[in-house]
């Protein structure tokens, strides 16, 4: 059976499919949302607390996150950095421990007045 004939003759099949290609597309959006209207520095606070196991400890390179984040690893190492300085983690090689969830839950981008990094 093609595709087109399964779409066609089972209704199961093709709430799967809509119901999947709904999901994908609502994926992207918010991906699309995210790019475009938060910053880097917010965006990187976010993934480290989504991706922070329940002792707090993301277990990713500067590379590794810059590739999810779509940036370079100077600049994510810079934030880290900024961060770390502020005590509100600390790095190790291929580790980052979360030491103020607070600190990086209300984080919020600053203008480059504040002292704070800029792209």
């Amino acid at each position: 059976m093609s595709v087109n004939s399964l779409m066609t003759d089972s209704p199961p099949f093709r709430q799967f499919v809509l119901d999947d290609y709904g999901h994908l597309l609502a994926s992207m959006i918010s991906l699309i949302d995210e790019v475009t209207f938060r910053g880097l520095d917010e965006r990187l606070a976010r993934r480290l607390l989504a991706e922070a196991y329940a002792e707090g400890t993301v277990t990713k390179t500067h590379q590794q996150l810059a590739l999810d984040l779509g940036s370079v690893r100077e600049v994510v190492s810079r934030y880290l950095g900024e961060w770390e300085r502020a005590g509100w983690i600390r790095t190790t090689r291929g580790k980052i421990e979360i030491l103020s969830k607070a600190d990086l839950t209300s984080y919020r981008r600053r203008t480059s007045t504040s002292g704070a990094l800029t792209e």
